[in-house]
């Protein structure tokens, strides 16, 4: 299960009033300069802050974090969580005015994200959803602004398995009329991803208040959506470019879509053969090019 007890601002408040004065000065550096400090080393933050290595090293520990890098990780959590579009795009105007490429960092910055997506991914979690999207009568998948078509994308490959999924990829009035004509056994799945759209918040409250099944898939245990889901999935997001990260979240949508396909097993081959017939029928794809004629030879 995701770790729901607190961002590194929330676990310095509660260890504020014990800490000793050295690592006082250092909490009250890192709050003050955090989105700094999410990308800096031990050494420079002991340089910056005034205090010893050894100061910066066991500071997490007290906080409760397992190392450096894991404090570092939460803190970098907390920036991806503030920054905005402006802010995301102005370092990337700097790399590209210098002399990194940047289809490199951002393919690099990427592949990172799907390693530590299957390094860190809660297994059981993981299990858990494939199950409820197997065996619950109906899903909704969710997701606003620049995850609408990764919302679009989840619906369309779940149908090609199971039946019974809609999409919600745009947030008005209506989707509260939407949500509330859907059965209660409906499980609610969830696209949220910094920066996190505040009409998400309001959508998975009324789907909690009617007893719906909610799971959420989001970046980061401070993610505004994890207190309010029954399960949730972390897909890395690293990327810090206004244009967002689809590398760890599309991976793992893929996955479940195929681990639920194997749980169907031959109910799942029947949705595929039935879409497959439809297809044949109405000639919906190309089924390849023409085999160019070979002239004889009159000679």
């Amino acid at each position: 299960m995701v770790d729901r007890s607190g961002d590194f601002l929330q676990r310095i408040q509660q260890q504020a009033s014990r800490l000793p004065r050295q690592m006082r000065r250092l909490a009250e550096f890192v709050c003050a300069n955090y989105q700094q400090v999410a990308f800096l080393t031990t050494r420079a933050l002991a340089k910056d802050a005034g205090v010893s290595l050894a100061t910066v090293v066991r500071f997490p520990v007290l906080l409760g974090f397992k190392d450096f890098a894991a404090f570092r990780r939460s803190i970098q959590d907390r920036v991806n969580f503030d920054l905005t579009g402006v802010e995301r795009l102005v370092p990337s105007l700097a790399v590209r005015r210098g002399k990194v490429d940047v289809l490199h960092r951002i393919v690099t910055t990427e592949m990172a994200n799907l390693k530590s997506l299957l390094r860190t991914v809660d297994r059981r979690e993981f299990d858990a959803v494939v199950d409820l999207l197997a065996t619950v009568p109906a899903v909704a998948v969710v997701g606003l602004r620049y995850l609408a078509p990764m919302c679009e994308y989840f619906g369309y490959s779940l149908r090609k398995v199971r039946v019974g999924v809609e999409t919600v990829s745009a947030a008005d009035s209506t989707v509260f009329d939407r949500l509330g004509m859907m059965d209660k056994a409906t499980l609610l799945v969830v696209l949220g991803m910094a920066r996190y759209p505040a009409d998400l918040l309001p959508i998975l409250t009324f789907a909690r208040d009617r007893g719906m099944g909610v799971v959420s898939i989001t970046d980061s245990p401070i993610s505004p959506l994890v207190p309010l889901s029954d399960h949730v999935l972390l897909a890395p997001s690293e990327l810090r470019d206004f244009v967002g990260s689809f590398a760890a979240p599309s991976c793992l949508i893929n996955a479940l879509v195929s681990a639920v396909g194997v749980r169907l097993g031959r109910a799942a081959i029947r949705q595929l053969e039935h879409l497959e017939r439809i297809a044949t029928t109405r000639h919906i794809y190309v089924t390849g090019a023409p085999r160019p004629r070979l002239r004889r030879n009159t000679m």
